[in-house]
Parts: structure tokens; sequence; C-alpha cells
């Protein structure tokens, strides 16, 4: 594998340790205003530093700031997250939406997709390729008329640890290396937007006692990522009490497919443990997820020849290692499976012309991000967000390299009990190739579970809007709900995808007990 993240040399240091204890303790008060809540004030959003567009009305109330949720003798782990309470009504259901990646910032879907703001350069500034030059006024932010936020309160949570403005403290840079990156790095990358490794840093730590669930202050897997999801909830909680009497749904999309079922799982569990604590989980919404990786890998080839991208005699060279990939899943070797379809995706890139396959629509121009991390690379816009302005907003390819074992495992068999406890919608936009319809149809069929066949024998019913355009289609059955949209790719709420449509079907899926 040409790749680094696969082949350069695994970190030795592997130590027993201790996680200080995560604690659950009931709300102290029922306190409704949120600017009174238990340590809210300090992490209160003074917009008016931002630079609003003019024809744009600021938004009056969010928070933001760090959460520690995790502390050895070494460091401390802490998530950044950003509050935005319902702009209608206080009492909605709290969606935390968790970006995918693995390791993408949700900063990216509260400017690019189901968030309240939307960010552009000025006119005539041209952005720095180092982002030492840039300032909060070569901005201009303007609010999103279709965000989610209309109805429902809204956290955006950067997670895992060493993900956007989330770190380990004290650091260590470890991917400052420079230099030109393989392809396998830029998919990785892709939906980050981040193709400047200089700036792509976050932080790492040494560490001398550390749980083993995790490695110099990341994860190493999705109990780990649990683990630190309840922690974080934990803090939230006391410093928003209102929050903890609203329904909470965990939102994602992506990689979101193994971060969902497992904080859900964890969830369910620390309710049986502790019922006069229950955290009061709802539902669940997935995007174009990635699940199962032994079946979903298994889609991509012949969606690419099926959309007249790559010939058949390429799509037999590609199947080699497809099915290489597959043969060593089977074999639980993780990082030969992940090296294997990275190389595939390095290839099948080469045949098509570096197609984006997150959204067909788009031939070869990959998603851009670069206001976005620039603007938030600004020492001003950290002030205001209460980050130290020594950490670099990005992400960090030491967490890549430790958690790279648990890409190509499954978290399908944790679906069938979430399905009896929890509304689930699954939706995907028919113009993703890389997890969207044919991937997530191919790994659902192969779930065995109780409502196997009531799903695969359901209705499959037009879901129009009031004026009779067709957004797309809908399957239910019990608990589940599985949506397409039409006209939209991998990030189906953002301003090129479905916007308008992905607000309606949140609100169906919240509001009513029959998506159509």
């Amino acid at each position: 594998m040409k790749s680094h993240l696969v082949n350069h040399r695994r970190l030795l240091l592997s130590i027993s340790s201790f996680l200080l204890f995560t604690r659950w303790i009931l709300c102290e008060s029922s306190i409704e205003v949120l600017t009174n809540s238990t340590g809210s004030e300090s992490h209160l959003v003074d917009s008016s530093g931002f630079p609003w567009a003019s024809n744009s009305t600021p938004i009056s109330l969010s928070y933001a700031g760090l959460i520690t949720v995790r502390q050895t003798l070494a460091y401390q782990a802490k998530l950044f997250y950003w509050f935005f309470p319902c702009t209608t009504n206080p009492q909605a259901p709290l969606i935390i939406w968790l970006q995918g990646g693995p390791f993408s910032s949700s900063m990216s879907g509260l400017f690019l997709e189901s968030g309240p703001l939307r960010i552009q350069t000025k006119p005539g500034v041209k952005l720095s390729p180092s982002t030492q030059n840039e300032t909060i006024d070569d901005f201009i932010l303007s609010t999103n008329p279709s965000t989610w936020n209309q109805h429902f309160n809204m956290v955006f949570l950067d997670q895992p640890v060493g993900t956007g403005f989330s770190f380990v403290d004290p650091p260590i840079l470890v991917n400052d290396t420079g230099g030109k990156q393989s392809l396998p790095t830029l998919l990785k990358r892709s939906l980050d937007g981040c193709t400047d490794p200089s700036n792509c840093s976050v932080s790492s730590s040494n560490n001398t006692s550390e749980d083993p669930d995790y490695q110099h202050g990341y994860v190493k897997n999705q109990k780990a990522i649990a683990k630190d999801f309840l922690s974080f909830l934990d803090e939230f909680y006391q410093r928003y009490p209102s929050m903890k009497k609203v329904n909470l749904t965990i939102s994602s999309e992506s990689y979101g497919g193994k971060y969902v079922p497992t904080i859900a799982t964890a969830i369910t569990e620390h309710n049986q443990k502790f019922p006069n604590d229950c955290i009061p989980l709802k539902s669940l919404t997935i995007g174009n997820q990635w699940t199962d990786p032994y079946t979903q890998v298994a889609t991509n080839i012949d969606q690419l020849v099926w959309f007249g991208l790559i010939s058949t005699q390429q799509a037999k060279n590609a199947s080699i290692l497809l099915n290489e990939s597959r043969s060593e899943i089977l074999k639980k070797n993780w990082t030969s499976a992940l090296s294997h379809r990275l190389d595939m995706f390095d290839l099948l890139s080469n045949y098509t012309g570096g197609v984006n396959w997150y959204d067909v629509r788009m031939k070869n121009v990959q998603f851009d991000q670069k206001p976005m991390n620039h603007f938030l690379r600004c020492n001003e816009t950290k002030r205001i967000l209460h980050v130290p302005t020594k950490y670099r907003f990005g992400q960090d390819d030491g967490m890549f390299e430790i958690f790279q074992d648990d890409i190509m495992q499954s978290t399908k068999d944790l679906f069938p009990q979430l399905f009896k406890t929890y509304k689930v919608l699954m939706y995907q936009g028919n113009m993703d190739l890389r997890d969207g319809v044919a991937s997530n149809t191919a790994w659902l069929s192969s779930l065995d579970w109780d409502g196997r066949d009531g799903f695969e024998t359901a209705p499959r019913k037009l879901w129009k809007s009031q004026t009779g355009e067709l957004f797309g289609y809908a399957t239910q059955f019990e608990n589940l709900s599985r949506v397409i949209l039409l006209g939209c790719g991998h990030l189906v709420p953002a301003d090129n995808g479905c916007p308008s449509s992905s607000l309606e079907m949140m609100i169906r899926h919240h509001t009513q007990s029959n998506f159509i």
C-alpha cells in the first residue's frame, strides 16, 4: 500500500492505564432559560463580532466551547461543540449532529449542510495556502434559510478528539510532515476540505497512563467514541439542564453509520443501568451511511459501470482489489482490508479522471471547504468561540493511524435492537455513488432481523411537496423509515443538494407516526 496512512510505522506505545470515571447525576434544577443555566454564560457566543452580510440578520443566541471528556495524569481530552437553541420553540427536540469521515468536523454540517450559518470570502479576497494572512474580516457570514435549526435545538459536535477544534492538551503535533499527499489521504479529506497537511494537524500527547481503548489521547475503537460521547453529554446537560427535558435525536451521515449505532447502544445500556437518570434518546437519523464494509464496498464498482464512468475491463481490474479487500475482512485482517480498499479507490479515481463519486453531478470538482477552514483558523474566530488561539482547526493523521482498524469492521448487528427501541430514519441522496442507495440497499438486505420480511415487502411510496414536486421515495415498516432523495449526493442538506426537502424530511420524521 502506497499510502502512509496504512504502511507507516505503527506507534509502539501501548500502556495499561486508568480513565477518570464518567459521572451521571440528576440535574440540580429545572431552569428553563438557557442563559441562566449552570456554566452556560461562559460559553455564550458574542455573534456581533462576526462579519455578517448586510442583508442577513445575525444569530442572536448560541453557545460554543470545549468540554473535558477525559483526564489522565498526562493529558486532558476535550470536545468542541457549538449549540444553537431552536429559533421558534425552546421545547423542540435536540439534535446532536456528528459529521462522518471518520474525523470530519461537524462544522461542515453547520456551515455547508443543515446548520444555520453560511460562509464565503469577501469579493477580491484570495485565500493564502498557509492560512497565515487572513483575518475574520476577509469573510462574510449569512444565515441558511433551510436550516433545521428553525424547528430543532441543534448541537454540532467535533468528535472524536483530534477532529476540528477538539484536542488533547498538552499537544504534540504528529503529522506536520509536509510534502505531497497520496490519493487515499486526499480521499479521506475530500469531505473535510483539507489538502494542506501543515494546516490539518491538531494535537496528540505522549501519555504514561491511559485507558486501553485510547492511545496518545485518541480513540482506538467505537467503544472509546461512545465513552467520550456520554461524558460530553453528561457535562452538556449540566450546563443546559432544560435540554434534558426534551427528546434527543442523534444525527449523522457517512461514517455516522458506525458512530450512531454504537453511541445509541451505549445510551440504551446506560438507561437500563441508571433508570432514574435516563437520557431522553428517542430517534436516530443517518444519511448515506457506512455501516457494513463487506457488503457495501462490493457495490462501488458496479455503480461506476452503470453510470458509464468505467469500462467492463476496468471493472475487472478493480475487482481484483475489491475481492482481496473482502477476503481480508472475512479474515479480520482489518489493516490489509483497508489497504486494498484504498488501492481500489486510487485505481478507480485514475480511471474516472477524478470524478467526485460523493456527488457524480459535480464531475471532477471536489467539495471546497477552504473558506470555512480559513475562517475557523482566524484567532478572532477562536476567541469568539472560546477556543485557545494556540490550537488549529483541522484533523490529525495520528488519530487516523490509531483508529484505522475500525474502518473495515461492521456495526450492522447493533441495528436490530435499535429498530425495536428507537424511531430510525435512514436516507440517501440518489447521486451518491460512494455510500448511496445501492450501498445501503446491500447491507440492509443482508441484515437478519425480525422485521426483515415486513420491511422488504412494505410499499415504496412517492414523496411529493405540497406543490406536487417529486422529492423522492419512502419505505416504512414499524420504527424504520428509509427515504431516497432525488437531486442530491452524499451531503443531502447542502445548498447544491436537497436543502428544503431534507428539512421537510426531518420535520416529518419527528412529528408524524407515518412518514407519508
